[in-house]
């Protein structure tokens, strides 16, 4: 943890860093290029759009890459990345012969002799969900069901279809989080255990980690959103060695803020927007990702499964947790303030009141949703306020430190070797400083 005086000294020292690229790593720190072919699925999102501006900046050909999305590319970067060669296929992954036909279209600029798979091989990244992180009754729960787990179903078939043999699915750090009791009891002189939580790759490295977890039910996970993800990952892993033997997959768990400089960034982008914003997670610790980082680990898994196929230790099948060092809310609230020179500030409000508030939110949604007939009466929920349920608070309030030693150990105790290539202050630093130069004052 870092101490406050000493992070507000260190922030504005780094605030006469550049904001113009948007990358802090260098070409060389990225595993080697290999010349495949690649489906990145959701690929116009921000996990997805990065993967695809990495593999064309690490010397990727552009035809060779295919984005399948529902959305279409907006964002000038994605728009250059189509006139480079990028494909964007516009695809639904709930309907299968969508995601099918998606997957084995002809490839633009190349003999229609190769088909779907190239001679080098095909990599899918499997990167599309619904975020529905704020809900947590069973009510709710097809609104995640559909496209994170359905689709994912989906993704696995349309890959054996087009001849992949490397998938790899991008699930999150918070299938390992238990639901925590934040409320404590009068007579009671210590919170409940699970407020502070130390989350790590249980049962990975002995090739268990699918039967220690298999049996959670609905009540063990914080949210709808963990429980299909998680509900997911267990599709791709029985996908494992699938089609004859020839699809390997694998499961990277990003976690648990990611963020990065970018127009789709989901974690600073909307309070540098607003001058003043309310905080009541001050205390909390948890851990950050950097995007470029959380781009890295995937890239690394691929080439690890790479060296499989030509004889090296097979490590497919597996998940991997992968985080940067923990961080205390209040340091990075005020990397925002002195970064922005003041114009974002951030005001205490008590965390009980938002908890307790957070309850009405979430009765008043399963209200309108159980009783149609109100729905003429009241209004419909939505933007921010319809995110601030109970699940919301399973992270902000809890005490989450993620071990991620697993996917840092060396290849022969079941680990990719994977090291971090920024650091998290650097990086807050980096992404605040573009974001105000580059994305806060554009239109939507």
């Amino acid at each position: 943890m870092i101490d406050s005086i000493i992070s507000l000294a260190t922030f504005s020292l780094l605030k006469k860093t550049s904001s113009k690229d948007a990358h802090l790593l260098k070409v060389e720190d990225l595993p080697p290029k290999t010349g495949r072919k690649y489906i990145i699925v959701g690929g116009t999102g921000f996990i997805g759009n990065w993967i695809v501006a990495t593999l064309i900046r690490r010397g990727e050909d552009p035809k060779r890459i295919r984005v399948v999305d529902l959305l279409s590319p907006k964002l000038p970067e994605q728009l250059q990345y189509v006139g480079a060669g990028v494909e964007y296929v516009k695809a639904d992954i709930t309907d299968l012969d969508s995601t099918i036909s998606a997957f084995t279209k002809a490839w633009l600029g190349f003999p229609s002799k190769e088909g779907s798979a190239s001679p080098t091989g095909l990599t899918v990244f499997h990167c599309a969900a619904v975020l529905r992180y704020f809900e947590r009754h069973s009510t709710f729960l097809p609104r995640s069901v559909l496209v994170n787990m359905s689709g994912t179903r989906n993704v696995i078939e349309a890959s054996k279809a087009a001849g992949a043999d490397i998938l790899l699915y991008t699930s999150s750090s918070v299938v390992g989080i238990r639901r925590a009791r934040l409320f404590s009891f009068p007579w009671e002189s210590k919170r409940n255990t699970r407020c502070t939580q130390v989350v790590s790759d249980e049962g990975e490295a002995e090739g268990k980690g699918g039967m220690i977890w298999r049996y959670r039910d609905h009540h063990d996970f914080t949210s709808n959103y963990a429980e299909t993800k998680y509900r997911a990952e267990l599709l791709i892993r029985n996908a494992n060695k699938s089609n004859n033997g020839e699809l390997r997959t694998g499961i990277l768990r990003p976690g648990s803020l990611i963020y990065g400089p970018t127009p789709l960034d989901p974690a600073f982008l909307e309070f540098l927007k607003r001058p003043s914003s309310p905080l009541w997670t001050r205390n909390t610790i948890s851990n950050l990702l950097y995007i470029e980082n959380c781009i890295c680990a995937h890239l690394l898994y691929e080439q690890r499964l790479l060296e499989a196929q030509r004889g090296g230790k097979d490590l497919s099948g597996h998940a991997y947790l992968v985080a940067d060092s923990p961080f205390n809310f209040v340091d990075i609230t005020m990397a925002m303030t002195v970064l922005t020179e003041g114009k974002v500030t951030f005001f205490n409000m008590s965390p009980t009141f938002m908890y307790l508030l957070s309850h009405l939110v979430e009765g008043y949604e399963l209200l309108w949703q159980k009783f149609p007939g109100i729905r003429k009466i009241l209004p419909k929920l939505g933007g921010d306020v319809l995110k601030l349920q109970p699940s919301t608070h399973q992270t902000m309030m809890v005490n989450v430190l993620l071990d991620d030693s697993l996917i840092r150990a060396s290849v022969e105790k079941e680990g990719l070797g994977f090291k971090p290539k920024v650091e998290t202050l650097d990086a807050v630093c980096h992404t605040v400083k573009w974001l105000v130069a580059n994305a806060v004052d554009k239109v939507d």
